[in-house]
């Protein structure tokens, strides 16, 4: 289960203790480090514990993993440093590189902006078929 939406007196809840300003490490206690690895999309996650959770789920799905969150690392590092990471925006990697996670490298974008910013051509510069002619699609816009 992934943590949607964080804020830094979550975290704390969580037991994490302090968080580099280049997220290359995150301490949960005095000398101990929340171990990081990469998910199936390239991003650096950790694994946190949240006893509330656990007590919710657990009588339902009686899962031994019942109350583990999974945490991008680059939205824990976002609401450390800048507050809160809400759950409908994205933290966003300004340089598009998925494991520098330092807080200048990072922004809070809304889903459209995300989207917009990948795009690196205009719509008329997309290598597709369009089935109609230019000036129907230019009527649209």
């Amino acid at each position: 289960m992934y943590a949607r939406e964080l804020t830094k007196e979550y975290l704390i809840k969580l037991g994490i203790t302090n968080i580099t300003p280049d997220g290359k490490h995150i301490y949960t206690g005095i000398e101990k480090e929340a171990e990081q690895c990469k998910n199936q999309n390239g991003y650096l996650v950790f694994s946190a514990y949240d006893h509330d959770l656990y007590k919710a789920i657990y009588p339902i799905t009686k899962s031994r993993n019942a109350g583990t969150i999974v945490i991008p690392v680059h939205r824990a590092v976002y609401a450390w440093y800048k507050g809160s990471a809400k759950a409908s925006m994205v933290v966003d990697h300004i340089n598009n590189n998925k494991t520098d996670n330092r807080i200048d490298n990072l922004q809070l974008l809304t889903v459209k902006d995300n989207i917009w910013k990948g795009r690196e051509c205009d719509v008329w510069e997309l290598k597709c078929n369009l089935r109609r002619p230019r000036s129907y699609y230019e009527y649209l816009i």
